[in-house]
């Protein structure tokens, strides 16, 4: 049987008789169970519509409202079983099980449109949503925590999977317009992450109480490598360039205090060791194609001896407080010299030739000979 409320009829049919008998087999209809005959009607208008079974049950309501409409279809234990609501952003289909929880949802508005799966518990448990930017799927357990995700957009995607205990245990893969990033997280903490970019990469490892341990980048002139101890100071740094590559070991003021490296020309490369305070250089070896040298510097930053060696002999000279020279040695291919400087600049020198001849020479502060 039919319910009707608020209906009315609007029949087109010509002549006043003809209405009334047309509505008289309407009111019948209505009193009577509907059976196989077959009565057409213009059209029917009302707010609300229930259909009924045999014993009076409902099976289906369709209704309206001021911001859509509605339609409820009832299984026969009385239990809503599906429903579709409209309204003006959008609709929404969802399907129940006999426990009157809904399993399904599908719904759209101006943004896009999901689809919702729900255990038996009412909880999600699948989830995708679409938008005008892109769209995503994610799984749930029966806690509803996240377990996995997957996403996309307009500049890329990501996937991310997290552990029963949350965001502590993760791994996770994202791309965007620039490049990429994969992410792991273990049980006790221990992580790293990897990233790729149009200028090169990097990679992060992390300790178990998540301190930065090491890191790994590179771009379009080379790479390095650093190393950190447990309080994330910096301890050591390897690096590669256009040039050449270095290696410098940190202190615990965050400053270099060994460094070594190599120049592009692969000929030579040079060490520097800095003191305590870190402001001055206190040790520099280097060494070319032509040979090699080692300097030492005073707290002032400034030389006070050196050694050099050429593919012509070789020199060592040693500064006094005022920085200038005192003592030089020096051995070239014909033979060799020792200069001594006084005070006042004078000097006296040593020296002998090819031939094993030897003098000693000695000069005053003017600069003549004596």
């Amino acid at each position: 049987m039919f319910a009707i409320q608020n209906w009315k009829v609007k029949l087109a049919y010509a002549g006043f008789g003809c209405l009334f008998g047309s509505l008289c087999t309407i009111m019948g209809m209505l009193a009577s169970p509907v059976t196989a005959q077959k009565d057409k009607f213009g059209e029917i208008e009302c707010t609300k519509l229930t259909v009924v079974d045999a014993a009076g049950k409902t099976m289906v309501n369709l209704g309206s409202y001021e911001h859509g409409g509605r339609v409820d279809a009832f299984g026969k234990d009385g239990k809503l079983k599906a429903g579709l609501g409209i309204s003006e952003r959008g609709g929404i289909v969802a399907v129940y099980d006999k426990e009157w929880t809904p399993g399904v949802v599908l719904g759209i508005e101006d943004q896009g449109g999901f689809v919702s799966a729900l255990g038996i518990d009412g909880k999600s448990r699948a989830a995708l949503g679409i938008t005008n930017h892109g769209g995503g799927i994610e799984l749930y357990d029966k806690t509803e925590n996240m377990l996995a995700k997957l996403g996309i957009n307009e500049h890329g995607g990501h996937v991310a999977v997290v552990g029963k205990e949350g965001l502590s245990r993760r791994a996770a893969l994202g791309i965007n317009e620039h490049g990429g990033r994969v992410e792991v997280v273990g049980k006790e903490g221990k992580s790293m992450d990897l990233g790729i970019a149009e200028h090169g990469g990097c990679a992060n490892v992390y300790g178990k109480d998540g301190n930065l341990v090491a890191t790994l980048d590179a771009n379009e002139n080379g790479g390095r490598v650093s190393v950190t101890g447990k309080d994330e100071i910096l301890r050591a740094r390897l690096g590669v360039d256009e040039h050449g590559g270095r290696v410098r070991c940190f202190g615990n003021d965050y400053k270099p205090k060994v460094a070594f490296g190599v120049g592009d020309d692969g000929d030579g490369g040079g060490v520097v060791v800095w003191g305590k305070d870190n402001r001055h250089m206190k040790v520099a070896l280097g060494v070319n194609e032509h040979g090699g040298g080692v300097s030492v510097f005073g707290n002032d930053g400034k030389p006070k001896a050196s050694l050099g060696v050429s593919e012509h002999g070789g020199s060592v000279g040693v500064l006094g407080n005022d920085n200038k020279l005192k003592t030089g040695i020096g051995v070239v291919d014909d033979g060799g010299a020792v200069v001594v400087w006084g005070k006042d600049e004078g000097k006296v020198t040593i020296g002998i030739d090819k031939y094993g001849s030897g003098k000693v020479s000695t000069w005053d502060k003017n600069g003549y000979r004596q």
